[in-house]
């Protein structure tokens, strides 16, 4: 009876019965100063969205036009114009030319025929505005001709003028662009069912469907603005590309865009070039005149299945607001030469073969908007990988699959709410770049939930924790920890909350201002329990994901205060802080076996270390521990 007396530690005055119901008592109120997350509404999945596609026939509506405005009527072999010095017909062929700027109103079918606009520009924003009424555009490229050295095979619409192309679809009208031509025959200055030379703009509240069987869909040399219409484009090649930018959406006009290729490369919105001339980029959901290098999504609906990068910009991508699903079969969903920015938007990303957003030599900054992630989990496919930085200061990520969720040389975590499932590590700093020396996990806020099949957090540089919320649920295999930074490096904890847990002898020492525990080696811990953590006088609640032999933890409220770890497999709930991480304020619960307890004995600085005494563990005392 004395042997037994003396293993037991100051749980002894709070426990008398394995698995009895244990409520905390405590003459001092105290609230937890943990973040609570509100994330019912996150998770965002395929069939969450319904995004309308443009109409399958034409459609057209009464009109008002100006006295200005010129019509052209389409009809195989007698196309008409009311206006025959600014629009030249060729009806042998079935080709409609624009001469001059100005507004033209077109309706009507060409089964086999080209729109060519050779209109100049007197002033850069003179522009071509056509009035599309209920067209339809059909096209075999049996016409050609000569420009400059080259002989051109257009496609349903070229223009090579330099005035910018505006195409308006009306309200209740519907449009359809048919490119049947030989895809061998098109070289890369004209690959596209819609090219121009200049800008091309997209305007209205109809519908326009691109159905590009030789090449791509809609590409300028220049840019790409649209917004407001509903559009559908069905290519083997890209859907959109532009040399410079290429701007969708709008805060006020919105739009419907649905993108899918069918070849073996092909990107949903590409940007080929980084323009060097843009200084000081303007971007915003509510802008009207961006300058922008790369692309930029604003409020609309999408949907994107491609081979290749669903959003591939060369220069930066800004997604400023919008919804929807981006999906690439062999490739990333983002993709950012550049700095990549998240500012809104409500997205399911699916990356079969790649990443799910990537910034390839830069960084991805994150403050607002709704990302769920299904990344590959082929080797080096990331949820999230910037060359440079990950910068996440607010916005709702969960990355539901990836091989590794979060990969740059520095992830740097102020705020925002991420969920990161992975079969290796879950977040990973590491030396991608060998000329920066700023290899680091730095956490300061936000609220962050790492479930991995590798290490939790893993940093080849540093790892320092001052504010937040960190929860890591890592492996049973003890080939694997839940924290660990480079050889000889601390792990520093100065603020915030971190509990992580997992296999056996694989947690590594802490150190920092804030007083943390670390248990490398306690009886099992089965999934679907809870592991009850004392924090002064509060106790939480973290329901176990999967089994568990190790655990460390750290709390604002340890000051100078008692602490012990605990399992339960009940709760009764006192405040829900993070249902989707199982993690619980609690006025009592249904009390297995102490892990550890004890007393910080100093405000600051306090990292005791235990193992759970094997004598204990044998004999499964349910009610006591001796922590050495």
């Amino acid at each position: 009876m004395k042997k037994r007396s003396f293993i037991l530690p100051l749980a002894l005055s709070l426990f008398l019965l394995p698995s009895c119901q244990f409520e905390p008592t405590s003459s001092v109120e105290a609230s937890p100063s943990i973040p609570t997350v509100e994330d019912s509404a996150m998770s965002i999945n395929e069939s969450d969205f319904n995004i309308d596609s443009a109409a399958n026939s034409v459609v057209a509506g009464q009109q008002n036009l100006s006295s200005s405005t010129v019509r052209i009527d389409l009809k195989d072999g007698s196309s008409t114009t009311t206006d025959p010095s600014r629009v030249e017909i060729d009806n042998v062929n079935d080709v409609i030319t624009i001469n001059s700027v100005g507004d033209f109103v077109m309706s009507g079918n060409l089964s086999d025929g080209v729109i060519l606009n050779k209109a100049d520009a007197l002033e850069s924003n003179d522009t071509v505005r056509i009035f599309m009424n209920g067209v339809y555009i059909g096209c075999s490229g049996a016409y050609s001709f000569a420009l400059g050295e080259d002989t051109i095979v257009p496609g349903p619409i070229y223009s090579s003028g330099s005035s910018n192309l505006l195409l308006s679809l009306p309200a209740d009208t519907a449009s359809i662009v048919v490119d049947n031509r030989d895809g061998h025959i098109v070289d890369e200055q004209n690959d596209a069912s819609i090219y121009a030379y200049s800008k091309i703009k997209i305007r209205g509240e109809g519908s326009l469907r691109v159905n590009a069987f030789c090449n791509n869909g809609v590409e300028s040399r220049k840019g790409i603005d649209a917004y407001g219409i509903t559009l559908a484009i069905l290519s083997p090649g890209s859907c959109l590309k532009a040399k410079n930018s290429i701007v969708l959406g709008g805060a006020e006009e919105g739009g419907s865009f649905a993108f899918i290729s069918t070849g073996e490369k092909g990107h949903g919105v590409e940007v080929t070039d980084l323009d060097t001339n843009v200084k000081i980029p303007v971007f915003g959901n509510t802008e009207e005149n961006d300058d922008i290098a790369g692309i930029e999504l604003k409020d609309a609906q999408y949907f994107m299945n491609v081979p290749g990068a669903a959003l591939s910009s060369a220069g930066y991508l800004y997604m400023e607001g919008g919804n929807g699903m981006i999906e690439s079969k062999e490739s990333h969903a983002l993709f950012a030469a550049k700095d990549l920015f998240i500012d809104g938007g409500s997205f399911y990303l699916k990356a079969n073969n790649g990443d799910g957003i990537r910034s390839d030599t830069s960084s991805v900054l994150i403050s607002d908007g709704t990302y769920t992630i299904d990344a590959g989990i082929k080797s080096r496919c990331q949820g999230i990988r910037a060359e440079v930085l990950i910068d996440i200061r607010g916005g709702q990520i969960i990355v539901s699959t990836s091989y590794r969720g979060f990969t740059a040389q520095k992830i740097s975590a102020s705020g925002g709410i991420t969920l990161v499932n992975s079969i290796d590590d879950g977040w990973k700093a590491t030396d991608i770049n060998t000329s920066r020396n700023d290899t680091l996990v730095d956490v300061r806020g936000g609220n962050h939930y790492i479930d991995s099949e590798g290490d939790g957090v893993d940093s080849d540089g540093r790892f320092e924790m001052r504010g937040g919320l960190l929860i890591i649920a890592y492996a049973s295999n003890s080939s694997h920890s839940p924290l660990e930074a480079g050889a000889g490096l601390p792990l520093e904890i100065s603020g915030g909350t971190l509990i992580a847990y997992g296999g056996a002898g694989q947690v590594q020492s802490l150190s920092g201002k804030q007083n943390t525990i670390v248990v490398k080696n306690h009886a099992k811990a089965h999934a679907n329990n809870y592991y009850i953590l004392r924090a002064g006088y509060s106790y939480y609640a973290l329901k176990i994901s999967k089994e568990s032999s190790a655990i460390c933890a750290s709390f604002a409220e340890y000051g100078n205060n008692e602490y012990a770890i605990l399992t339960a497999n009940s709760i009764n709930i006192e405040t829900t802080i993070w249902d989707n991480a199982g993690f619980y304020k609690v006025s009592w619960f249904g009390y297995q076996s102490v892990i550890c307890n004890g007393v910080f004995h100093g405000r600051n600085n306090q990292h005791p270390e235990h193992m759970q005494n094997m004598w204990n563990n044998l004999y499964g005392w349910g009610y006591g521990a001796f922590c050495i």
